[in-house]
């Protein structure tokens, strides 16, 4: 089985800026990792600069251990698979799988036998016989898949393989991609500035930012536990509540104060903010979405209030429906109730204290 390691992996730009910056990481074998962030952050590179399309100025890239810097890309062990990718349109599908195992020169029963348990494990056995003008986008997109994974590489590499799907077509394939990954063992590394992408499909989640990786972890990490408030921005749609809030001293501790609201906080975030030296400085108060409603009577204890926000609007997201609503600056979205409230009527919002992320307003560090 196959393994990748990064170990302070640079690449520099034409102007000798940085735009990947002493870039380390390791992936294990069977590992689907997700690169994801802005673009211009530096992922298709790093896939590049793995391939062996780009060199990198400083740093060793490693598969199996052995440091591949200077290695040719068809010496590599990598297959990929970009989202410009193109089939040969004067060959069937089963010749296209076929043309770069005919160029290493394997026997034509091996050649058959590596395309039909491809064709069989990504359901297009009834494709093999067709020409690629013949072929919708999903069926292209999984006859190139099944012609780098027919290679048997040591690594596959996908940038942004999907960008063209949508709907239940994308969803299709990138379960076909979890399951292959799971079936074939090796490292899958693929780069995306979806983050829906990300999340469907990535064992472990990499976040960039300007060359650099923010955060790595499960994608229910990440998503749970952000690191930064680049994390929580990135991750979630619709967007994490963020506002700014600024910490103040009460008898009892420390509280959240939000213009005319206060926040009570939990024994542990009280010792947090204490111990990190943050009382009467701003901090900025994450809280998901799902973590919020509309407070009614029956509202607890342990529970944050936002009173008379504002109803701006509705939206749909992922088959559920969202209220959004306005205080001072502060937007926020909460799942609608089943009463629709109408716009400019004041409502009071409620959260679950636990659940909030407080992050530092000057660095946007997680505060713990």
């Amino acid at each position: 089985m196959s393994r990748v390691s990064l170990r302070n992996v640079t690449k520099k730009c034409p102007n000798n800026d940085m735009v990947v910056k002493n870039f380390s990481l390791d992936i294990e074998e069977g590992e689907f990792v997700v690169l994801t962030g802005m673009a211009g952050c530096g992922k298709t590179l790093v896939i590049r600069m793995i391939a062996g399309l780009e060199e990198c100025d400083s740093g060793d890239i490693c598969i199996d251990d052995e440091i591949v810097n200077d290695m040719e890309t068809k010496d590599r062990g990598v297959a990929m698979v970009f989202r410009n990718y193109t089939l040969y349109p004067n060959m069937n599908v089963y010749d296209n799988m076929a043309f770069a195992l005919k160029m290493e020169r394997l026997p034509a029963n091996e050649i058959s036998r590596r395309i039909r348990e491809t064709a069989e494990f990504m359901e297009m056995e009834s494709l093999l016989e067709r020409m690629p003008s013949e072929l919708t986008e999903e069926q292209t997109i999984q006859a190139v898949i099944g012609r780098a994974v027919a290679k048997e590489p040591r690594v596959l590499l996908m940038d942004d393989t999907l960008g063209r799907l949508t709907g239940e077509s994308k969803k299709f394939i990138e379960e076909k991609m979890v399951a292959l990954n799971r079936k074939m063992g090796i490292p899958f590394i693929y780069a995306t500035q979806g983050q829906e992408e990300a999340m469907d499909m990535a064992s472990r989640i990499v976040i960039m930012n300007e060359g650099e990786i923010v955060q790595a972890g499960s994608p229910a990490e990440l998503y749970e536990h952000p690191a930064k408030t680049f994390v929580a921005l990135f991750l979630g749609d619709p967007h994490i509540n963020m506002v700014q809030a600024e910490v103040v001293s009460r008898k009892n501790g420390c509280e959240l104060k939000l213009g005319e609201n206060t926040i009570s906080l939990t024994k542990e975030q009280k010792t947090v903010l204490e111990q990190s030296g943050s009382m009467g400085k701003n901090v900025f108060l994450g809280i998901r979405p799902e973590d919020m409603e509309i407070a009614g009577k029956k509202t607890g204890e342990g529970k944050g209030l936002i009173r008379q926000a504002i109803v701006e609007s509705y939206e749909e997201k992922g088959g559920r429906r969202y209220l959004c609503a306005s205080l001072d600056e502060a937007r926020w979205t909460v799942p609608a109730g089943e009463k629709e409230l109408p716009k400019g009527e004041a409502v009071d919002l409620a959260f679950s204290t636990e659940k909030a992320h407080i992050f530092c307003a000057e660095t946007g560090e997680l505060i713990r």
